[in-house]
């Protein structure tokens, strides 16, 4: 088992070698709200499976905040190509914050979705970088942010400097 070991803080996208950071993240911190879970079959599957995480880091987006260790870890989970759902697992308000702060620039053409419970702390960041009430039953909401529905132009290195 190897861990990853960061100097600065940065976010990156996760692929299948970093299924054992996951794995050790996801049992290291308490999901107090138990909000880090995805839905097969109508039955709600936490993430704490090693094979789970596996077939995930396949098919669908992890991003992790290392600072040094992982200190955050956070799932775009597309459901059989329908609305993407956030999960989102961190060890402090900060870190969750930065991850959702990575999302809002990278991913700012998509519709975004996230069902959480209302006392999760998540629910007030979520709500600073505009995400909005959408719907609740008992003790979970979904929020919503609607996306630009245009990708970021992607442009060269030397755009702007007289070349296109």
């Amino acid at each position: 088992m190897s861990i990853i070991i960061r100097k600065n803080p940065m976010i990156e996208k996760l692929k299948n070698k970093s299924d054992m950071d996951i794995l050790e993240f996801v049992k290291r911190i308490p999901d107090k709200y138990e909000d880090f879970y995805i839905t097969i079959n109508k039955n709600r599957v936490f993430l704490k499976d090693l094979d789970i995480i596996k077939k995930l880091l396949k098919r669908q987006t992890f991003y992790g905040l290392y600072n040094p260790f992982l200190t955050g870890i956070m799932l775009i989970y597309r459901e059989k190509g329908f609305r993407p759902y956030l999960k989102i697992l961190a060890e402090d308000y900060k870190s969750a914050s930065n991850l959702i702060k990575f999302l809002i620039w990278n991913h700012s053409h998509e519709d975004l979705f996230i069902k959480i419970k209302k006392d999760n702390p998540i629910n007030k960041i979520m709500r600073k970088y505009g995400f909005i009430f959408h719907g609740g039953r008992g003790s979970e909401i979904l929020l919503t942010r609607k996306g630009t529905k245009q990708k970021p132009i992607k442009r060269s290195k030397n755009y702007g400097k007289g070349n296109p």
